[in-house]
């Protein structure tokens, strides 16, 4: 029986619609463990679609196959494929769990919506078991599926908010465990840096979570949603991590971790994060050889052949990757650091050691770029001003809003004066400056020091 709408558009009927997707289920059901990703993938994103149309279908189906490749032994690649089936019908699972009794008729029965429920706390906590250092496809899905849970809540908290939605579940303890297994990835990834890592600089350096494209975006969902106890907790962690590991083969994934923890709250990471960094960082190159490349005060025991001890090399190289990273959005905030800044772009680009005047180069770009550039400010935060969201961010529809305040749309960082006048005097500083010592050199008929005049040269060219 077909079905004429509103809008004189034709539509199956009730009858007709389980009978269809009974016969698309066949199919999903087939690709979903196919060796062809395409045909994984297809059938996610058929189940997220259907999932919303017959959930009472779709979901215990999916359900059900998520249990049994949890369970299976010999065809572990199973469950990387569920956890991203699950993804993508987290939207249609947390709807059914979030469902009231009066509306549950609707869509399914009451007890099935507690279920669900308890589903979505039990997928929560195997993503926490999925993330493993030794199954790359394995993390790459369970990261996949916390986003994709997370982006769905406007906040998380253990405030009995989320009770329906995810029981069960202790945030906190949760936290703790996320932060620790992934703690645990960039300490048992993290190469011989002393060995292996001698000739070669952190750029070439990363684990395979630098790969994976849900990454940062997960990192960014999780820490802005927390709510604010929740959110000193982890910066309180990642601020104890930094402090007591130096990982060089893991320096931009810890530095994507300290930029979204910046992003979501940048005073209070400042205290945790960015003051013990800078701090480090000035307090190691105190003391060096000053080679005057940068514009300090040449030091009269410099030569070509100063070096920095291999130890301080390495903290200082990784300290300068991590600040680079976490300061990569932060616009007028790091504007309280002038100073700082620039006595460490300064340092770094006058201390004795390539590696870490490769690194002040990191640092001085990513810089001007937070400073200049145009970016969204709240990509993935949460609509908060949504007159009606609730535990579930609502999606954002113009029929709900009763003030036109409301679509004003996402924020951008717009450079401010003071951003353009100091990236202007960091140009003045680290551009112009170096280009008429340069040019000084290029003219220059004198003889001098050979290594120290090619070196400079090096140094003025990075």
């Amino acid at each position: 029986n077909l079905l004429k709408g509103k809008n004189s558009q034709i539509s199956l009927g009730k009858s007709e619609q389980v009978a269809f997707i009974k016969v698309v289920l066949r199919f999903i059901v087939r690709a979903q463990y196919n060796e062809d990703k395409s045909f994984s993938e297809v059938s996610a994103a058929s189940i997220s679609i259907l999932s919303y149309i017959e959930p009472s279908l779709m979901i215990p189906s999916m359900i059900s196959r998520f249990h049994l490749a949890l369970e299976t032994l010999t065809t572990t690649h199973q469950l990387p494929t569920a956890m991203t089936a699950v993804a993508f019908t987290a939207r249609a699972l947390f709807f059914c769990s979030l469902a009231d009794s009066s509306s549950a008729a609707d869509i399914m029965e009451e007890s099935s919506c507690r279920a669900y429920g308890d589903f979505l706390a039990l997928s929560l906590s195997n993503a926490l078991l999925g993330i493993d250092a030794n199954d790359p496809s394995k993390t790459s899905a369970s990261i996949q599926l916390i986003v994709s849970m997370f982006s769905n809540l406007s906040v998380l908290d253990d405030d009995g908010s989320l009770t329906n939605a995810l029981p069960s579940i202790n945030f906190s303890k949760w936290l703790d465990e996320f932060l620790q297994r992934l703690f645990s990835i960039f300490l048992f990834l993290e190469p011989n840096t002393l060995n292996e890592g001698a000739h070669q600089s952190l750029s070439s350096s990363g684990t395979f979570l630098l790969s994976d494209k849900y990454y940062f975006p997960m990192l960014v969902v999780l820490l802005g949603r927390l709510s604010k106890p929740l959110h000193k907790q982890a910066l309180e962690k990642i601020s104890k991590f930094l402090r007591t590991n130096i990982l060089p083969g893991s320096a931009t994934e810890i530095g994507l971790l300290c930029c979204a923890a910046v992003h979501s709250n940048p005073e209070e990471a400042a205290v945790h994060i960015i003051d013990p960094i800078l701090t480090s960082i000035i307090s190691s190159l105190q003391g060096t050889p000053v080679s005057g490349f940068g514009g300090g005060t040449l030091d009269v025991s410099y030569s070509a052949k100063s070096m920095l001890p291999p130890a301080l090399e390495i903290a200082t190289e990784y300290h300068l990757h991590i600040l680079a990273l976490a300061i990569r959005y932060g616009g007028s905030f790091v504007l309280q650091y002038r100073e700082q800044l620039k006595e460490i772009t300064r340092s770094a680009f006058d201390a004795p050691s390539w590696k870490v005047n490769l690194a002040g180069d990191t640092l001085l770009c990513l810089l001007l770029r937070s400073l200049v550039h145009y970016y969204p400010t709240d990509q993935y935060k949460c609509f908060s001003c949504h007159p009606v969201a609730g535990a579930m961010e609502e999606w954002v529809s113009r029929k709900d809003y009763r003030n036109e305040h409301f679509l004003s749309g996402p924020n951008w960082h717009i450079p401010s004066d003071n951003e353009v006048l100091f990236a202007n005097e960091l140009l003045d500083l680290h551009l112009n400056s170096p280009l008429d010592v340069l040019l000084n050199i290029c003219q220059s008929k004198s003889h001098g020091d050979r290594g120290k005049h090619f070196l400079h040269y090096m140094i003025l060219n990075k």
